[in-house]
């Protein structure tokens, strides 16, 4: 039988859900290339699904569709849209900018996860506060607090 082991964050890992004709199981896969994926299949859905709840709590995986609502588009960049949205917990109004990591040199990518750890240690008066950050196998999502 299987049991649970402490699993410890993993920055780029994504679950990807197996759910077809009877087969009932995940895919734990990463964003860098040199990684393997590993596929896991359980008995039973709910038997899956249990494990999912468990290593994601573990591995301190967060689903950004289950804390915040994308709402209208309010600006764009580069690389990104900005999105007024809302927290599901709370209904407070908060700005979602989302970063399309398929557009960013890898490099690049690291260097922007360096930067937004920095940016979510400091608080200035003039720099928008930074409530959150998620992130999925295509997308970052900064939650910054909505300006007036």
């Amino acid at each position: 039988m299987l049991t649970y082991l402490e699993v410890i964050f993993l920055p780029g890992l994504f679950f990807i859900e197996i759910d077809y004709e009877g087969h009932f199981g995940f895919i734990i896969t990463f964003d860098k290339k040199h990684y393997k994926e590993v596929t896991l299949y359980f008995q039973t859905r709910e038997e899956r699904d249990k494990w999912m709840v468990r290593i994601c709590k573990e591995a301190k995986f967060r689903d950004f569709s289950h804390y915040y609502e994308e709402g209208h588009a309010i600006g764009h960049g580069k690389f990104s849209h900005v999105f007024a949205g809302k927290c599901l917990s709370t209904q407070e109004q908060v700005a979602i900018k989302k970063i399309d990591k398929t557009l960013i040199d890898p490099s690049e990518l690291l260097f922007l996860r360096e930067e937004l750890n920095i940016i979510n240690l400091i608080g200035h008066p003039n720099v928008a506060e930074m409530r959150d950050i998620f992130e999925n196998r295509k997308y970052i999502f900064i939650v910054l607090e909505l300006g007036t």
